[in-house]
C-alpha cells in the first residue's frame, strides 16, 4: 500500500489518534508545570508550636480577667482587649474602671458621642453620659498635612495623625509609576477631603489626569495588602474622596498618575522595593547538554558594571560557589569554567525583571538546589544566586554596630527538621547563633527533657570530642568545611536514623533540638498573643506594644551584641530569628534580620522583598498620645508568599506576637 493510500483510508484514525496524544501531552505538561510552580513559603520549615485561635479561645473560658465576673473569653466576646489592664476605646480609662467603678462603655472614646474623652470627663468632674457643648478647637493637632482636611465629629478624631507618606513605598508593583503625593492617616473616623490646587500646580497637570488610591492598612505591599481605587467629587479644587476612614485602622491615601492597576504589575515591576538583587547576585542560563557536547558558553547575568576588574571577580567567585555547591553543571577545571562563561553586567530593575519572568513563567526549567538532574535540567536550565560577596564590596552589615556580618557569624546551612522537631529548629537555631556571636562561646554538653513522639524523653548532647573542638569556637569552623545539613537539610529529615551522620554531627542535632524544646517553653509565644477583638461599635481593636521595646531592642543592639525575637506567622505557627543591626528612617526603624531559612539573605529559588531580610517598625501614638507601633516582617515577594509573614496590623492578622529575648533567653517585653 502506497503511503499516500494509507493516509486515505486511515486519516480519521490518524486525525483521532493525534489529538489523543495532543491531549495526553498537555495535560501531562499542564501537571509538571502546575506541580513545578508552589508556593515558596509552603515548603520552608515551620518552628514554634502555637494553639489555633480556636483552642487559645477554650483556654480564654477558663482564664479570670482582671474584671470581677468576667473570664477572658468574656472580654473577647464583648469586644475588649483580654490583656489585664487594658482600655480598648484609649479614653484614658481602664475598661476594669469602665465597667466597675463609672459604668460607661469601654468601647467608646466619648460615652455620651461628645467631643470629650471619657477621661476628660472624669478628670473635669463632667457627667459622663450628657453630651456637653464642646468649647475648644474642632482641629486635629496632628495632621500635619494642612492640605488634607478632616470632617471631626468625634472627639477620637482630635487625636487624628496626618503624616506625609509620599515616599514611604513605592507602587510600580501595582503598576503606578507616578505618585505625586501619598498621606498616611489614623486615629480617624469618617472622610477626607484634600485641597489639590498645589499638587496640580507643581507637577503641571490637571484634574482630570489624577487617580486617587487607597490601601487600607499601615503597610503597601503587592501581593498582601489592597490597593483601591476610589471615586471622588470635585468642589472648587477640593477634591471629596468617597470612602470612609475607621477609627482603629490605618490607611495610605496617594494622589497618583491615572493608570489602571495592572494585574500583571509585578511581572515588569522596577520599583525600587523589588529591585533586591545586589550586585553580586547572578542569574546563569545553561544548556548542560549543549556545553558537553558542543562547548556552548553558559550566560551569566549580574548586576554591576561592564568593567574587566569587577568581571574578573564576579567569574572567580561564581567559580568557587559552583564548585562547593549542588550545581546543574560539573566543570573539570577552572579555566576550563573561565573558557566558557559568558558574563553579561546588567542593571538591578532588568535582573528583578528577566529573573520574575523566568521565575513565573518557564519555572519548568528553574533548577533547584539539592533537587537531582533530571532531563528538563539536562536540555536547559536557569539558576539564581543571590547575595555573593565580591571583594568584600557587598553592604552585609559587618560596618554595623555589632560587627555582625552574614558571611562568617551566620551557621552555613538552611533551618533544619529533626527527630525532635520534625518541622524546623529556628529557635534552637538563632539561640546557638545568639549565643556563639554575644558570649564567643558556648555550653559543650548538655541535657533536657523533649517531647519526642507525645512523650518526653530525656536527650543528652556532648560536644567534647577532639574531632567537634571547634565547634565551640564563634566561627563554627567544623560546619563550615563539611556538607553537614547543607545536603540533607530538608523539612522533615529525621537524622537520627541517617547512618551517614557522624557522632558529632548527631549531637549537634540533639543539641540544637534541645535548645528548641528550652525555646518553646521560656518564650511561651502564646502568653504574649494579642488577639484582635470584634463588636459592633469597633470594627476592631488589638492592643499594642509600647515604644520601649524598640528603643530596649535599639539600646541592645548597640552595647554590640544581638537579639533573639520570636514571631508569629500568618501560617499559624511561631518562627524565631536573628536581629543583628538596624537602621532608622524618621520614626520607621529597619531591623537587620537573620532567618536561618535564608542564610546570606538567600535561597534558591527564592526572591526577597528588599536587599535583605528586614523586621520593619513604625512608630505610632495611641489617642491618649503614648508611643506604641506597628511591625510587619514579610521577607518574601509574592503573593504564593504572603503566609511567611507576621505583622501587628490587624486588618492582615487576627492575631500576632513580637517576643525579644537575649543570648539567655531573658524576654524584653514588659
Amino acid at each position: 500500500m502506497k503511503i499516500k493510500e494509507f493516509f486515505k483510508r486511515y486519516k480519521r484514525i490518524i486525525k483521532e489518534t493525534i489529538i489523543v496524544v495532543g491531549v495526553v501531552v498537555g495535560v501531562i505538561i499542564a501537571f509538571v508545570l502546575v506541580n513545578n510552580y508552589k508556593s515558596s513559603s509552603s515548603a520552608l520549615p515551620n518552628g514554634m508550636e502555637v494553639s489555633s485561635l480556636e483552642e487559645q479561645l477554650e483556654e480564654y473560658k477558663n482564664e479570670d480577667s482582671d474584671i470581677e465576673g468576667m473570664t477572658k473569653y468574656d472580654k473577647y466576646k464583648m469586644g475588649l482587649n483580654v490583656e489585664d489592664g487594658s482600655d480598648t476605646d484609649e479614653d484614658g480609662l481602664t475598661d476594669k474602671e469602665e465597667i466597675e467603678e463609672y459604668g460607661s462603655d469601654p468601647l467608646k472614646y466619648s460615652t455620651a458621642d461628645d467631643m470629650y474623652s471619657d477621661s476628660y470627663k472624669v478628670k473635669h468632674d463632667m457627667d459622663l453620659f450628657t453630651a456637653a457643648e464642646y468649647d475648644g478647637t474642632t482641629k486635629a493637632k496632628n495632621n500635619n498635612c494642612e492640605e488634607v482636611i478632616l470632617d471631626l465629629d468625634e472627639a477620637a478624631d482630635l487625636t487624628a495623625y496626618v503624616t506625609d507618606g509620599t515616599d514611604d513605598y513605592s507602587l510600580n508593583d501595582f503598576g503606578i509609576n507616578t505618585v505625586y503625593k501619598g498621606y498616611k492617616i489614623y486615629n480617624y473616623n469618617g472622610k477626607v477631603s484634600i485641597d489639590i490646587k498645589k499638587i496640580l500646580k507643581k507637577n503641571n497637570i490637571e484634574l482630570s489626569d489624577i487617580s486617587v488610591y487607597i490601601c487600607p492598612s499601615g503597610f503597601v505591599y503587592y501581593g498582601l495588602t489592597d490597593l483601591e481605587n476610589c471615586k471622588y467629587t470635585e468642589n472648587d479644587s477640593v477634591i471629596d474622596i468617597d470612602y470612609e476612614l475607621e477609627g482603629d485602622q490605618t490607611y495610605y491615601i496617594y494622589i497618583t498618575e491615572k493608570k489602571k492597576i495592572s494585574a500583571n504589575g509585578a511581572l515588569y515591576s522596577t520599583s525600587s522595593s523589588t529591585s533586591s538583587l545586589k550586585s553580586v547576585d547572578t542569574l546563569t542560563c545553561l544548556s548542560p547538554l549543549g556545553h558537553y557536547i558542543f562547548n556552548s558558553p553558559v550566560t551569566v547575568y549580574y548586576v554591576g558594571s561592564d568593567d574587566d576588574e569587577t568581571k574578573e571577580a564576579v567569574k572567580e567567585v561564581y567559580i568557587k560557589y559552583i564548585k562547593e555547591n549542588d550545581y546543574p553543571i560539573k566543570m573539570k577545571s577552572d579555566e576550563k569554567i573561565k573558557d566558557i562563561i559568558k558574563l553579561t553586567g546588567i542593571s538591578s530593575a532588568e535582573m528583578v525583571l528577566k529573573y520574575t519572568a523566568y521565575h513565573n513563567n518557564i519555572n519548568f526549567f528553574e533548577y533547584t538546589k539539592g533537587s537531582q538532574t533530571n532531563l528538563r535540567n539536562i536540555v536547559y536550565a536557569f539558576y539564581y544566586i543571590g547575595n555573593i560577596p565580591v571583594n568584600s564590596k557587598v553592604d552585609n552589615g559587618s560596618d554595623s554596630n555589632t560587627g555582625f556580618d552574614v558571611y562568617t557569624d551566620e551557621l552555613p546551612f538552611y533551618n533544619f527538621g529533626s527527630y525532635i522537631s520534625s518541622g524546623g529548629n529556628c529557635a534552637g537555631i538563632s539561640h546557638m547563633t545568639a549565643l556563639l556571636f554575644n558570649n564567643k562561646t558556648m555550653t559543650s554538653k548538655g541535657t533536657y527533657k523533649c517531647k519526642i513522639e507525645d512523650k518526653k524523653k530525656k536527650v543528652s548532647w556532648d560536644l567534647t570530642d577532639e574531632s567537634n573542638a571547634t565547634l565551640l569556637d564563634s566561627g563554627l569552623y567544623d560546619y563550615k568545611t563539611t556538607d553537614f545539613v547543607k545536603e540533607n537539610a530538608k523539612t522533615g529529615t529525621i537524622y537520627l536514623k541517617d547512618e551517614n551522620l557522624t557522632k558529632a554531627e548527631k549531637n549537634f542535632v540533639k543539641m540544637i533540638g534541645c535548645y528548641w524544646t528550652e525555646a518553646n517553653k521560656k518564650i511561651d509565644l502564646e502568653s504574649h498573643m494579642h488577639t484582635r477583638t470584634v463588636s459592633s461599635n469597633l470594627h476592631c481593636t488589638i492592643d499594642r506594644e509600647d515604644w520601649q521595646l524598640i528603643e530596649d531592642m535599639m539600646d541592645y543592639l548597640d552595647s554590640g551584641k544581638i537579639l533573639d525575637v520570636a514571631m508569629y506567622l500568618r501560617a499559624g505557627y511561631g518562627h524565631t530569628v536573628n536581629v543583628y543591626d538596624y537602621k532608622v528612617s524618621g520614626d520607621d526603624v529597619l531591623f537587620y534580620v537573620y532567618d536561618s531559612n535564608f542564610p546570606q539573605d538567600s535561597r534558591a529559588g527564592y526572591t526577597l522583598n528588599d536587599n535583605r531580610c528586614y523586621l520593619k517598625v513604625c512608630k505610632m501614638y495611641r489617642k491618649d498620645g503614648s508611643e506604641t507601633f506597628e511591625y510587619i516582617y514579610y521577607p518574601l515577594y509574592g503573593q504564593a508568599n504572603v503566609d511567611y509573614s507576621a505583622t501587628s496590623d490587624p486588618v492582615l492578622m487576627e492575631r500576632n506576637a513580637l517576643v525579644v529575648m537575649d543570648e539567655n533567653w531573658n524576654v524584653f517585653n514588659k
